[in-house]
This record gives structure tokens, sequence and C-alpha cells, in this order.
């Protein structure tokens, strides 16, 4: 099965993406305003896009500032599988290598 590889540049610190990516305010601020997040290893982050669809995603793993591992537990199957890993860059910018495997 093939995997989806994707590589984002961010002018920011590792921890400060870290916290946009695990923190309710953070998610929300990027993703969808209509979400639920407890940061916590076994937690269920819901996330909700109005009429258009919803997922479900349990943390699988979180290591502050280095990684974030979701599983799409309920909605867009095509999310199954998520590995974010924030990279600290030279230049103190941060770079996230964000992987959805085994389509």
């Amino acid at each position: 099965m093939p995997d989806i590889l994707h590589r984002i540049g961010i002018k920011a610190s590792p921890e400060t993406v870290y916290a946009a990516l695990t923190e309710q305010e953070g998610l929300a601020g990027w993703w969808t305003i209509e979400t639920e997040v407890e940061p916590r290893v076994g937690a269920i982050l819901q996330f909700r896009f109005g009429g258009r669809g919803f997922n479900d995603m349990k943390v699988l793993e979180l290591v502050p500032g280095r990684r974030v591992k979701w599983e799409c537990v309920d909605g867009a199957r095509e999310w199954i599988g998520i590995d974010l890993r924030p990279e600290k860059q030279k230049d103190g910018s941060t770079i996230v290598l964000f992987a959805q495997r085994g389509w």
C-alpha cells in the first residue's frame, strides 16, 4: 500500500509547532474551529467540518517538540495512520514531516 508524505516548512520553534498540533487552541487555529481536544495518549480528538464531514483521531504517541501520532478511528478513512514529526532547523524554523501511511 502506498504512503502520502508531505514536508512543510514553518517559521516557528518545534515547541510552538507541537502546541499547534496537540492543543485545542492550536488545532482550532489551523484546521477547524469545531475541535474537541485533550492532549494525552489514548484521548480521542474530535474534528467537525459543519455538514461536510468529521474525523475522530486517537492519540497514539506524544513526544513534546518531536512527534505526534494519531490514528483515525472514525470519519474519513484516508486519514488512517497520521504521523506528524516536527524537526528543528538550523535557522530556528521547523520542518513538519506529515505522513499518511498504508493507503
